[in-house]
C-alpha cells in the first residue's frame, strides 16, 4: 500500500486511573473498532457496519498523502501526545485486558502543519497498529464514536480507515484533538526511573497515521435519499408546469 505512515508510541502511567474531574467511561459507552481489516490495515467492513457508521470519504493513491508522526521525526505533519483520562485498566488490578474488559484511555493530540503550505480540511487517517520490533502484536483499536470512515481503494481492495476531520491549517498552525484507545490485550509494561524513585508504566501500541490533503466527500445515505427526492420533486414540478397561453 503506498500510504506512508509512521508509528506513534505513547508511554503513560497506567496506575493513574481517571483524571480528577473527568467521568470514566465503561465498555458499554465505547464503540470499539479494532484494526482487523485486510492485511491488518483499517477496519473490517462488517465491524464498521455493526458500529453504525457509513462511509463519509473516498480516496486513492493518486490523492495527496502527507507523512505524519511524532514531532521528533521532522515530517510534514508533526504530532505530540498527552495522556488524558484512563477510563479502565484491567492490568492495574491484576487482570488481563480482553474484548469484554479492554484497556480504554484518552489521549490529547496536537497536530501541527509543517508541510510548508495551507491544508484545507485535511483528514488525519489512522491506518493500522504498527508495533514494529519493539512491541508485540496486540488487538488494538479506537473508539468509533470519535471517528468518521474513509474508503481507500488500491489494487482492487477497498480499505476502511478511521479519520478525524481537521480544520483548515496554515503552515505552522496546529489543532488539538481527542483520540480514544481501546486495547484488548496486555500492554507492554516498563519502569521509569528518576529522582531516586521508580514508576510502573504501560506503553500504548504504536499507531500508523497519515494526513490526507485531497479526497472526495461521500453523502450520507439519508442525505442522498433527500437529494434524490428533491430532484424527483423538481422533475415532477417541471413536468406539470405550463407557460400561460396567450
Amino acid at each position: 500500500m503506498p500510504v506512508r505512515s509512521r508509528p506513534l508510541l505513547f508511554a503513560l502511567v497506567a496506575l493513574l486511573g481517571a483524571v480528577p474531574g473527568a467521568r470514566a467511561l465503561t465498555i458499554d459507552e465505547v464503540n470499539q473498532l479494532y484494526f482487523e481489516g485486510p492485511g491488518g490495515f483499517g477496519f473490517e467492513g462488517q465491524a464498521v457496519s455493526d458500529a453504525g457508521l457509513a462511509i463519509s470519504f473516498g480516496a486513492t493513491a493518486d490523492d495527496e498523502w502527507l507523512e505524519a508522526g511524532h514531532v521528533s521525526f521532522g515530517l510534514d505533519i508533526e504530532i505530540t501526545q498527552v495522556l488524558g483520562t484512563v477510563h479502565q485498566d484491567p492490568q492495574a488490578g491484576g487482570g488481563v485486558p480482553d474484548e469484554d474488559d479492554p484497556f480504554i484511555a484518552d489521549s490529547s493530540w496536537t497536530v501541527r502543519n509543517a508541510s510548508g503550505g495551507t491544508l484545507i480540511a485535511p483528514l488525519l487517517v489512522f491506518t493500522s497498529v504498527d508495533p514494529g520490533d519493539s512491541y508485540p502484536e496486540v488487538q488494538a483499536g479506537l473508539d468509533a464514536n470519535l471517528l468518521r470512515i474513509l474508503e481507500y481503494s488500491f489494487a482492487g481492495v477497498d480499505y476502511l480507515f478511521g479519520v478525524v476531520v481537521l480544520p483548515d491549517l496554515e503552515d505552522g498552525e496546529s489543532v488539538d484533538i481527542d483520540v480514544r484507545y481501546v486495547v484488548a490485550d496486555p500492554l507492554v509494561q516498563g519502569v521509569s526511573r528518576g529522582s531516586g524513585s521508580s514508576t510502573t508504566t504501560a506503553t500504548m501500541p504504536p499507531l500508523g497515521v497519515s494526513v490526507l490533503a485531497s479526497y472526495r466527500a461521500i453523502p450520507e445515505p439519508s442525505s442522498a435519499v433527500l437529494a434524490l427526492c428533491a430532484g424527483a420533486a423538481l422533475v415532477v414540478s417541471t413536468r406539470r408546469w405550463r407557460w400561460p397561453r396567450s
